[in-house]
């Protein structure tokens, strides 16, 4: 290269430099790094001529490097992106996108990556195929005037019409119909020629409008209170449950409860289920009736219930009672035990063997009768309300609480520190008066 060309060469790179203010604008340039801070410290020295065309080479050259900068900022960026949606498994690929904002929104964005990367390298980068990119572009330029009927009517002829659609609601919210199911609904509409749609559109149209059918139901009122004895031994319930041990085997466990004291009177484990449990249980429970005594024996209207009557020795002094269902003549007392026998007590334990769960029924039993005090018998246990003791007990517990809370008072107020004891104020000082 002359040496004329050659100064221009570097006056042009020292003026790009200077311009720009970036001493690594032309990296492939070997140019000591000395020399362009000189040049940046220096500035541009005076020249007596500047073609136009160099000017414009020079400005060029200062585009190019901002141009340079901003892609490599922009590169840094989308490879940052890139790799958080790798390692956090960010994909559309067999994922759902419910909303028809966030499709457009998808749909814009790959039309404006479209003319720099590629269709399919954006199709790759979301995870979404391109047969499912169509569709979504398909049902984006299917739009419809009418706002009633999504999607257009003419896009899907066989959709139900409009007045279709009004005589399935009718028919659904009609009141003579309420006791007909859909199904039925649907082949009524079919007989009376007023709709020809299948079962399974008449569901998702009532699914899809939330309609409901007139099926206000009006039960009748509960008992909240069944029967309720006056004295022991008037009433007494009698029940089998069955329990299962872990290797499947079947226990039947009966028992027979006093209705005013919830006392267990008596109870047997069987591994079958017979008439003799319930005998054996109601033989023992009789030891405890006084001469000329008779009960009221409420069961089930289970077969090994019938030896309640047809044993002489048992219906000498008890009266059948069959029980019922939602009314107050129900075995609700023991059925009530059962439910608290079995998860309270025994699913707490590991049920392995018959003669383990034997033990533990006769521990909770004990512990029910002797034991727990029941807030319906005002704090008494079964064995005392069954054997007429602890008469007054709930109102002396309710003088010992009034008691302890008038203790606890005192003792609270015995008990201070000296943040929140009164502060102690000096006896004022007597003051002398000079008037005689």
């Amino acid at each position: 290269m002359p040496a004329t060309d050659r100064k221009q060469y570097d006056h042009r790179i020292r003026q790009a430099i200077v311009k720009t203010g970036n001493p690594d604008l032309f990296p492939k340039i070997t140019i000591p790094d000395s020399t362009r801070r000189s040049w940046l410290r220096r500035g541009v020295a005076d020249v007596v001529r500047l073609d136009v065309r160099d000017a414009e080479v020079i400005e060029l050259h200062a585009d190019v490097a901002k141009l340079e900068k901003r892609v490599a900022v922009l590169a840094a960026v989308v490879r940052l992106l890139v790799t958080l949606v790798r390692v956090t498994g960010v994909t559309l690929l067999g994922e759902r996108m419910p909303t028809a904002k966030g499709k457009r929104r998808v749909l814009c964005a790959i039309g404006r990556a479209e003319s720099a990367i590629g269709r399919s390298a954006a199709l790759r980068i979301l995870g979404l195929t391109p047969a499912r990119a169509r569709d979504w572009r398909r049902r984006e330029l299917r739009t419809c005037g009418l706002k009633d009927a999504p999607p257009c009517p003419r896009s899907v002829p066989v959709r139900l019409t409009r007045d279709e659609r009004g005589v399935i609601r009718t028919m659904v919210e009609a009141d003579e119909y309420k006791h007909l199911s859909l199904r039925s609904l649907a082949l009524l509409g079919k007989r009376l020629g007023n709709v020809f749609a299948s079962y399974g559109t008449w569901c998702c149209l009532v699914r899809e409008h939330r309609w409901r059918r007139p099926r206000r139901r009006l039960y009748p009122p509960k008992p909240k209170l069944g029967i309720r004895a006056s004295s022991p031994n008037e009433w007494w319930h009698v029940d089998v449950t069955i329990i299962r041990l872990l290797d499947g085997t079947r226990t039947y466990l009966h028992a027979v409860v006093d209705n005013y004291s919830r006392r267990v009177l008596a109870w047997t484990l069987e591994s079958r289920l017979r008439a003799e449990g319930t005998r054996k249980i109601l033989n023992e429970a009789r030891q405890s009736l006084a001469h000329g005594t008779r009960v009221n024996v409420m069961t089930d209207g289970g077969s090994e219930n019938l030896v309640v009557h047809q044993d002489g020795d048992l219906a000498a002094v008890a009266d059948h009672v069959v029980a019922q269902v939602d009314i107050v003549q129900s075995n609700s007392m023991i059925e009530a035990l059962w439910s608290q026998l079995r998860h309270r007590w025994l699913y707490l334990h590991t049920l392995d063997s018959f003669a383990g769960l034997e033990s533990l029924i006769r521990t909770y039993f004990a512990d029910h009768n002797s034991l727990t005090p029941c807030i319906e018998l005002g704090g008494r246990t079964p064995d005392d309300a069954y054997r007429a003791e602890e008469l007054g007990l709930a109102d002396r517990l309710r003088v010992q609480h009034a008691d302890a809370r008038v203790r606890r008072v005192a003792d609270n107020r015995a008990r201070s520190c000296r943040t929140c004891e009164p502060a102690q104020h000096p006896p004022p000082t007597p003051t002398l008066s000079l008037v005689p």
